[in-house]
């Protein structure tokens, strides 16, 4: 329930920038002092319907920041990062962004195929040795009740569109795969951390310096 409350509340802040920025089309409408009266009225509906939903939400700290041609041009932190202290959010909170990297990792990904070094359509597992791939199971690729052809059907293009059938988080006597790859749908963080080992063992180096490079 919880994280259907912030993800609602992360969809009404995303549509309401959208909707405040793309409003105004016609020249007139763009001008600097129009554009900075809109702007006062966003950030206070903002300062108004955040704490409200947060409430609601049960989330007891966010950040929020406004971005204009490139630059932030307001920010705000809201609540508490410590509900035992009492210790407010401030500019300079530091949140985990979690799976708000995906698509940054996507986009590296991206730039991997482009030059050449990684093919989409090419199944993880042939990256890797039986033996890795057993340690990383937890078991053997011949275990009763693993979807091993499935398995060895999963490939980048399908890690990246979530279609790969692999879990996110849940666990068993074997490692579950949910459905055949590019069949359905289904959110999946172990695919993306295979995914990672992949480009980690085609660039030879670990995905945060991959990521700062590019």
């Amino acid at each position: 329930m919880k994280k259907t409350l912030i993800f609602s509340l992360t969809l009404f802040l995303l549509f309401h920038f959208a909707f405040a920025s793309g409003k105004n089309t016609s020249s007139d409408e763009t001008s600097p002092l129009l554009l900075k009266k809109n702007l006062k009225a966003v950030i206070s509906n903002l300062e108004t319907s955040i704490p409200e939903l947060m409430e609601k939400a049960r989330i007891p700290g966010l950040q929020v920041a406004i971005a204009r041609n490139g630059k932030v041009v307001w920010q705000k932190g809201f609540g508490v990062k410590n509900a035992t202290t009492g210790a407010p959010v401030t500019e300079e909170t530091i949140f985990e962004a979690a799976s708000l990297t995906k698509p940054f990792f996507a986009y590296a990904v991206m730039m991997l195929v482009d030059e050449g070094l990684l093919d989409l359509d090419k199944p993880l597992h042939t990256f890797f040795e039986r033996e890795e791939i057993e340690k990383g199971l937890g078991h053997p690729l011949d275990a009763e009740g693993f979807k091993r052809e499935w398995f060895e059907k999963a490939a980048g293009r399908h890690i990246l569109s979530h279609s790969g059938g692999f879990p996110h988080g849940e666990r068993g006597d074997v490692f579950p795969i949910f459905f055949e790859p590019g069949t359905e749908w289904k959110y999946s963080a172990d695919g993306y951390q295979m995914l990672q080992m992949v480009i980690e063992k085609l660039k030879g180096e670990k995905l945060d310096t991959i990521m700062q490079k590019y």
